[in-house]
């Protein structure tokens, strides 16, 4: 289940880390108001065709069940909620889906989606190197390894441990393998050559009230920049513990006239009875140049 939550006011929301080849999940928009039953476009960024599906609208949540083919790659996806009438439709709310988490499609016989398969691997595989370095004859390795193991026991201690290791070796030399790990290897990368993260927000609320939800803070290392669209807001950086403001320096404005004192200074064209009509009020402003005419 994806849950997005469009804040009062606005008609946009990005949700993240989501698990690519995560089928079968429904995704579920509050702060809404549409129609029981509505279209929802669901479109891959950058395509030029969408899928349709029909949304229910319920208790003030509408729920749609995600195509695959979104599910199935982890690039950035919009579902477009379309509010439809008699002559046209438009899109009332978007939802944005990025930063989804790469993982194999689970045509291993081992992957980290199988995580007890792969965890009962790694537990028989220390134990059988504890074992093997205690007992140095093939006999008692194989007794031993028995009951922990019917395939083990088939054949002798360092047969089993040989078809252990091969296997683990094969697994972890596969480029669909530990798809987590290699996402955060290349976070690691993209920091230590100088490139960071963005994401932007439509205000500062929107960003604060990201920033409160833990599943989102974790999507964070130190030097992502958080932008907001709103031109009189800052915008700031993620210093490993907390947002910051992104420092630029202000011009110095001291040797400069305000627009006040330069209107002051421009001479003024005015006739002879509007000049005797200041004079007379005492109106008249001191360094002001008057051209009479």
């Amino acid at each position: 289940m994806i849950l997005a939550s469009i804040p009062t006011g606005q008609k946009t929301v990005t949700v993240t880390g989501q698990w690519q080849h995560d089928y079968g999940q429904q995704l579920q928009i509050s702060g809404v108001v549409v129609d029981a039953v509505t279209p929802v476009h669901f479109a891959v960024e950058g395509a030029t065709s969408a899928e349709i599906r029909s949304g229910t609208f319920s208790e003030g949540v509408l729920t749609v069940t995600i195509p695959d083919t979104m599910l199935s790659q982890s690039n950035i996806w919009w579902a477009y909620v379309v509010d439809v009438t008699d002559e046209s439709g438009q899109t009332a709310y978007a939802v944005r889906v990025i930063d989804t988490k790469p993982r194999p499609a689970g045509t291993e016989t081992i992957t980290p989606d199988d995580q007890s398969a792969y965890d009962a691997l790694v537990a028989q595989l220390n134990l059988l190197i504890a074992s093997v370095g205690e007992v140095n004859d093939t006999a008692t390795a194989s007794a031993l390894l028995a009951s922990q193991s019917a395939e083990a026991a088939a054949g002798s201690a360092e047969d089993a441990l040989n078809n252990i290791l091969n296997g683990v070796s094969t697994h972890n030399l596969s480029d669909a393998s530990h798809g987590d790990i290699r996402q955060l290897v290349q976070t690691a990368e993209s920091i230590a050559r100088g490139r960071a993260t963005a994401y932007v927000f439509d205000t500062y609320a929107d960003m604060a009230a990201w920033l409160a939800v833990p599943e989102n803070v974790v999507l964070l290392v130190t030097g992502d920049n958080l932008y907001i669209r709103d031109t009189g807001i800052k915008d700031y950086w993620w210093d490993g513990t907390a947002a910051q403001e992104l420092e630029a320096e202000a011009p110095d404005l001291t040797d400069y006239y305000t627009k006040a004192q330069v209107d002051a200074l421009v001479p003024i064209t005015i006739t002879q009875a509007e000049y005797d009509a200041l004079v007379a009020a005492g109106a008249v402003e001191a360094g002001r140049i008057y051209f009479v005419i």
